[in-house]
């Protein structure tokens, strides 16, 4: 288990001598083994516990109460991660970052707070509690990092530690499109809107990404950038990914496969409430066999290949409530024409390729 992190070291190695089969088993092993796995970042040595926070050497960002306080107590510096043409020289990191108590607020309502945090442990709700008084979070972030660690406080004040030095650097909720214009013209990732249940549901299409036209660091940017939006929208998000769209040149861009792995399990933990992998090629179903031996119960559940028919899509989509929201392109009963990014509040990208499937489905 310890030696699937180092696998996009071992593509890399044995890169021109692997062949289609084991770069197809590779690339989906990385993807689903974290999809909905605690992250597994690399843990330092235990702090004593914090006592008083004030006396705490951790960043500024570590000592704040709610989410909006983080940004308002943030350093005034502009943040390297966002492009500079974004932000003004005499606009604040906070004037920036208005949606932050929005989120706070859907923090403070949703799942994780609520009938969740019923069937949370004992150790899970104690660790919550003091990861809340030590950093100043939310109760609903703290129970997040929590249950990642299964209630181990030293290992979830370790992994939330250095969540929050990551934000302090990075703000992630302060990216706009300007700074990954490029990724989001491709139009691989939208937004198809929230469930009944008040769920954000994203749609990737493999067929529409294209690496080789940005950078890792464009990359990280656009995943934040929806990522953002969908903790904005609620807790917990779903997935639709469509595979049909494969080609063997995406197994060599493993570094921006790392980065989408790292950046969801080190910094959005607890958040996928299902992956529905849609129309996968079949070396891909058979790769799922061998793959799905090696995951956590808790991981495999929210992982589902659909494969066949409209009827089997539909079927799978009812059931995580989604196929209201499902484009009429690809067959569903949404109208919407499904611009990109399709973010409400946000601008759409001109001339996005339009999103459809590569073949047609038929059986409803």
């Amino acid at each position: 288990m310890g030696a699937i992190p180092a696998l996009e070291l071992s593509v890399l190695a044995l890169r021109p001598l692997v062949g289609e089969i084991t770069i197809v088993v590779l690339f989906i092993l990385l993807i689903v083994w974290q999809l909905g796995k605690p992250s597994t970042h690399r843990e330092e040595k235990q702090p004593k516990p914090i006592k008083d926070i004030s006396k705490a050497k951790l960043p500024a960002i570590s000592r704040v109460k709610t989410l909006e306080r983080l940004s308002t107590e943030a350093a005034a510096a502009t943040p390297h991660f966002v492009n500079s043409e974004a932000i003004s020289s005499t606009q604040t990191p906070a004037a920036a970052a208005t949606a932050a108590p929005a989120a706070a607020a859907v923090e403070a309502t949703a799942l994780g707070v609520g009938d969740r945090a019923v069937k949370d442990s004992a150790a899970v709700r104690k660790c919550a509690a003091s990861l809340e008084t030590d950093f100043g979070v939310d109760r609903s972030i703290a129970l997040r990092f929590s249950r990642a660690r299964q209630g181990d406080l030293s290992k979830a004040r370790q992994f939330l530690k250095a969540d929050l030095e990551w934000r302090s650097e990075k703000r992630p909720e302060l990216i706009t499109q300007h700074g990954c214009y490029t990724a989001l013209s491709s139009g691989c990732w939208r937004f198809l809107g929230t469930t009944a249940t008040g769920i954000p549901v994203v749609f990737i299409h493999l067929g529409l990404w294209d690496p080789s036209q940005y950078s890792v660091d464009e990359y990280e940017r656009y995943i934040c950038y929806f990522l953002e939006h969908c903790c904005r929208a609620g807790e917990r998000f779903v997935v639709l990914f469509d595979l049909e769209g494969w080609k063997l040149s995406h197994g060599f861009h493993m570094r921006k496969v790392a980065r989408l792995l790292s950046t969801l399990q080190d910094h959005y933990p607890e958040r996928l409430e299902k992956a529905l992998l849609l129309r996968a090629p079949g070396l891909f179903l058979r790769a799922w066999k061998v793959i799905k031996g090696f995951l956590d119960p808790n991981t495999a559940t929210k992982v589902v290949f659909v494969n066949g028919d409209l009827k089997s899509e539909q079927t799978e989509l009812q059931a995580c409530n989604t196929w209201n929201l499902y484009p009429h392109s690809y067959g569903g009963p949404s109208p919407e024409s499904l611009l990109c990014p399709n973010i409400p509040d946000e601008p759409d990208v001109p001339n996005c390729p339009p999103l459809k499937p590569l073949t047609e489905r038929r059986g409803v």
